[in-house]
């Protein structure tokens, strides 16, 4: 019988990224791009910090312009997570 969570290898490092910084009492840093997707993170994190939302609540990702603060914590996130690019060619 397969586990859970040898079905999802994402959920699965994130989980050994998260502990390890845990056992240093070192959250890393984290930054999600849209709203979505940082809610989702941050309950993934289940309450070891909170990531950085990158854009305001009600903006869209199209033609965005990012702002000094924003390009900042991206500078300095330990690790990125953005929403799907549909757009995105995978070929």
């Amino acid at each position: 019988m397969e586990s859970p969570m040898s079905r999802n290898p994402l959920s699965l490092t994130f989980t050994a990224i998260l502990m390890g910084g845990a056992a240093f009492a070192n959250v890393s840093k984290i930054a999600a791009d849209i709203a979505p997707v940082h809610s989702l993170v941050a309950r993934l994190m289940g309450g070891l910090g909170t990531p950085n939302l990158i854009m305001r609540q009600g903006t869209t990702p199209h033609q965005y312009s990012l702002r000094p603060s924003e390009t900042q914590s991206l500078q300095v996130a330990d690790l990125f997570w953005k929403g799907i690019d549909r757009n995105q060619n995978t070929g």
